[in-house]
């Protein structure tokens, strides 16, 4: 474990272009003309900054310029144009792409990029809006990409109006998202077919679900298997995610770097064996700079069948960027990695500054990158000897520091996420420290198994079955140990909520002692 001090951040060229692109992106400009002016700012102030060359000080300029960018291309997110007659909501006719499609409990919620709207009855004009509505019936087979026609009751989104409760508003108006409301299943008219990949998938998925269900010993144990396996999370009980919230294994719940590092690794060893085997030039170091660059399409495949969820979509970035650095010989830097994720998923999609879940999967890797090496090195325990000539005692030794570089790990995980984890949740899991030396080894076979099973799944679903019957149990295994650690006394804690002071006095502490010599 290697630690970083403040001069290394200045070393490594993408970290400060991350944060002030990030920095940009929360400063909501609120309209499309001022998020130009942002845009054309930073344009200038770019131009500007390369013309002047190596100037002292330019470089600031230049991290000017991407704040100022990150937060024009926030405004243009956010932007949205709304005829008056809608303004107050009411009944209206809606035209546009579905671009989320979530089914639970016997409902179905939309996401409706509105590009014609008119209230009921009226013309309908030319807008640019969001809608999330939701309609009760399990009847309603859509898929995102098609083009549909809808009556709904529109609701304007607005702030929470009780004290305390968590507002999803500011965030939905940062995706352009200017409704919620409701529509009947019968009063929806698609127009155009979906996307025959997508069908093509959904139909896999629906083989998998039966074929897992099949072999699975109970079904809470075929939904988590499915959970890791094709993203159905919504299958899952919701008492089961309150027990891996209480016991700090909530990100097993979604596929993030855990699980796109897991299958990462495992696919390259398996390609650079397979390789090694084949004989001939394949032999030597020649074979790891074919299976990195290789084992990219697996990880973003695995991506995409899970339903490109925002962390998975940051680890992937890294693993590709870890991945081709190999087959260039090169060396992986986990904070560049980092920061090349959060340039792209910025730059891409500048709302997800405030996603939840992507905050806390960042955090997490970050306190990995900074945190865990200052927390291994407060530990009174000596790194083992590699000279050690007694075989036992060596190797008692290296599991001693796997379990403490584990347990430092689920620490700083556990420490950088706190401000947004009390904020959010109002407890923070105990369990979790001992909980994740425990089933973290477990969780990355768990991860192999579900990635493999649907790989072998789409080719030959016979071969598949032992596969998937394995995973299925390993899943039975794991909600066992969940529900052990959640039983425990004080397995979760009640915090209060942290005000912004608090919160950056709190991460500037912190990061002195990460970073401090």
């Amino acid at each position: 474990m290697v630690r970083y001090a403040w001069r290394d951040l200045g070393t490594r060229p993408l970290f400060f272009p991350a944060l002030s692109l990030t920095l940009g992106a929360l400063w909501a400009t609120g309209t499309g003309s001022a998020a130009g002016v942002f845009l054309l700012c930073a344009l200038c102030l770019g131009l500007a900054g390369t013309a002047l060359g190596p100037l002292p000080g330019v470089h600031l300029g230049v991290l000017g310029a991407l704040a100022l960018m990150g937060a024009g291309l926030s405004g243009f997110e956010a932007r949205v144009d709304i005829p008056p007659a809608l303004t107050e909501g009411g009944g209206a006719v809606l035209e546009g792409e579905v671009e989320r499609v979530e089914r639970f409990d016997g409902a179905t919620r939309l996401r409706l990029a509105v590009a014609r709207a008119g209230p009921l009855p009226g013309p309908q004009v030319p807008v640019r809006f969001r809608a999330s509505l939701s309609g009760q019936g399990d009847g309603l087979d859509l898929q995102p990409g098609q083009r549909v026609r809808v009556e709904a009751r529109l609701v304007p989104d607005a702030p929470p109006s009780n004290p305390g409760e968590r507002d999803f508003a500011s965030a939905r108006r940062r995706q352009g998202v200017a409704f919620t409301g409701g529509f009947a299943p019968g009063r929806l008219l698609a127009l155009s077919p979906a996307p025959a990949w997508r069908l093509a998938l959904e139909d896999v998925r629906g083989r998998l679900g039966q074929a897992v269900r099949g072999v699975a010993p109970s079904p809470d144990a075929a939904a988590l298997f499915l959970t890791l396996a094709a993203g159905q999370r919504a299958d899952l009980d919701a008492s089961w995610e309150d027990a891996f919230s209480r016991a700090g294994l909530a990100h097993v719940l979604s596929v993030s770097g855990l699980h796109v590092a897991a299958l990462a690794l495992m696919t390259l060893a398996l390609l650079r064996r397979g390789l090694v085997r084949l004989g001939g030039r394949w032999r030597g170091w020649e074979a790891r700079r074919v299976a990195a660059p290789a084992a990219v399409p697996f990880v973003w495949a695995y991506v995409l069948f899970t339903g490109t969820q925002a962390p998975a979509v940051r680890s992937a970035v890294m693993a590709t960027a870890v991945l081709l650095g190999l087959g260039l010989w090169r060396r992986a830097d986990g904070l560049n990695g980092l920061s090349l994720a959060a340039l792209v998923l910025v730059a891409w999609t500048p709302s997800s500054v405030v996603d939840l879940s992507l905050r806390l999967s960042f955090l997490a890797v970050l306190g990995l990158v900074l945190l865990s090496p200052a927390l291994r090195e407060a530990l009174p325990l000596p790194p083992p000897d590699p000279s050690e000539p007694r075989r036992l005692k060596r190797w008692a030794a290296k599991g001693r520091e796997t379990v403490a570089q584990t347990l430092c790990a689920s620490a700083a995980a556990t420490l950088v996420g706190l401000p947004v984890v009390a904020t959010a949740f109002g407890r923070v899991s105990l369990a979790g420290l001992v909980s994740n030396i425990v089933a973290l080894p477990l969780c990355g076979v768990l991860t192999g198994l579900a990635a493999g099973g649907a790989a072998l799944f789409v080719v030959a679903p016979v071969i598949a079955t032992p596969v998937l019957w394995a995973g299925a149990w390993a899943s039975e295994l794991l909600l066992v140990l969940t529900r052990g650690f959640a039983s425990v006394p004080f397995a979760a804690v009640e915090v209060p909520g942290f005000g912004p002071l608090l919160a950056l006095a709190y991460a500037v502490g912190l990061g002195c002692w990460a970073l401090g010599s």
